[in-house]
């Protein structure tokens, strides 16, 4: 169910959070297959959940597995609603993706994006990420 697919996203993401993204990585697998699931996002639940493999996937030292869904999840907002701070999260992920990959135009495109955005946002967790784009 829809429910239970939110549920194990969140979980998956407090487990890439505490350090255990290959844990994270098995838990998504009980929902969708990571890597088939990494192609497109239809809802905000699948491009949640697609940030989060990807951040599983940066975590472990993987970015080009990482990319199709951080790429997967920044499209989906672009289209979507390119302004809201979901939008600003999938930029910054696929940003330090870019990044890890030494692809420094693309990562500063994607930084930048997740900046504007992420500026004006009224959550602290998005001030991190706010705070961690300016410094980089």
């Amino acid at each position: 169910t829809k429910r239970r697919a939110a549920a194990t996203s969140e979980w998956a993401l407090a487990e890439v959070e505490q350090g255990d993204a290959a844990s994270a990585l098995r838990r998504l697998q009980t929902v969708a297959d990571p890597d088939a699931a990494a192609s497109a996002a239809a809802t905000p639940a699948d491009a949640d959940r697609l940030i989060v493999i990807g951040r599983a996937h940066l975590a472990l030292g993987q970015p080009a597995q990482a990319e199709p869904a951080l790429q997967a999840a920044d499209t989906y907002w672009q289209s979507a609603d390119p302004n809201a701070r979901w939008a600003g999260e999938a930029a910054y992920w696929l940003g330090q993706c870019h990044a890890v990959q030494g692809r420094r135009a693309a990562a500063q495109e994607a930084m930048g994006r997740a900046q504007r955005i992420l500026e004006r946002s009224p959550f602290a967790a998005d001030r991190v990420l706010f705070a961690r784009v300016r410094r980089e």
